[in-house]
């Protein structure tokens, strides 16, 4: 008699037995009525945790200022003075670093800086770009070379060859004081002066420019032509109405191209005053009378 190989199934028997249930006990202090009972310490503890972590970031020597690169767009800029100006940042916590105040003290040590932007390179390095105003005029002063910029500061630098010299009258061995890095002229006038340049160079482009003198106290500015006539204009008038006056008397009455003119005087509203070269004496001798040339 053949053993039985197969069980018959029996559909009522249980081949798997039921899990236990695992019962998790959450600790009472994760328990949602005991949150909100104790709602007030949770936000203690929140704070104290967040005020810590400030801290740490603030104060920890890791995030403190370490390196200082200095970018300069233009030369001019003395980099060691910059630098020398914002030594006291150093070892500042990074996230407390006040860009105006650096700003504020790199310009008041050179006042040609026109622009400070401020970069914070995490963890420790602060990278600050600097932009200076734009250089106009070479200059002597007290018998030292600088470079005037638009604004009036005085660069001490040899003479740029890409500049006019701007011949300052009447104030050399007056200034005993340094001059340099320092805003001796208002931007105003220094603007004039380049405006004064730019329309005779636009309307007498074939005449030329030979030489500027500028007159701080009586605020005129002089320019000789290199055809040796020389224009007088007055600062405090309006520009637009002396030039316009000069291209008149330019091309209905003498073309200076031709005329030997000693000097043609702008500054008087509507009214042109100048000396042939019949006269030429007499009025050299008056100019340096009242110019001290």
């Amino acid at each position: 008699m053949r053993k039985k190989i197969f069980v018959p199934h029996i559909q009522n028997e249980k081949f798997f037995r039921k899990r236990k249930k695992v019962n998790v006990k959450i600790p009472s202090f994760l328990q949602l009525n005991y949150i909100k009972k104790n709602l007030k310490y949770y936000y203690l503890w929140l704070i104290i945790l967040i005020v810590i972590s400030l801290l740490t970031l603030f104060f920890w020597p890791f995030f403190q200022v370490k390196n200082i690169e200095i970018l300069r767009q233009e030369n001019i800029t003395n980099i060691n003075i910059a630098y020398k100006s914002i030594e006291e940042i150093r070892d500042t916590p990074l996230f407390l670093v006040d860009w105006k105040k650096i700003a504020i003290n790199l310009k008041s040590y050179q006042k040609n800086i026109k622009e400070v932007k401020v970069t914070k390179d995490f963890p420790n390095t602060l990278k600050i770009a600097i932009e200076s105003y734009k250089w106009s005029f070479n200059t002597i002063m007290n018998e030292k070379e600088y470079i005037i910029t638009e604004n009036g500061v005085f660069i001490p630098s040899k003479f740029s060859s890409e500049l006019k010299e701007l011949k300052i009258v009447g104030m050399d061995g007056k200034i005993s004081w340094i001059l340099d890095y320092k805003e001796i002229f208002k931007s105003d006038y220094i603007s004039k002066i380049i405006y004064v340049e730019k329309k005779v160079n636009d309307n007498l482009l074939t005449l030329g420019i030979k030489t500027i003198y500028y007159f701080p106290t009586e605020r005129e500015v002089h320019i000789d032509l290199k055809t040796g006539t020389k224009l007088i204009f007055d600062l405090m008038g309006d520009i637009d109405d002396q030039i316009k006056k000069l291209l008149i008397f330019h091309k209905e009455q003498f073309n200076l191209k031709i005329a030997k003119i000693v000097y043609i005087d702008l500054r008087i509203k509507n009214k042109i005053f100048f000396c042939n070269l019949e006269d030429e004496y007499t009025c050299i001798l008056n100019l340096k009378n009242i110019y001290s040339y």
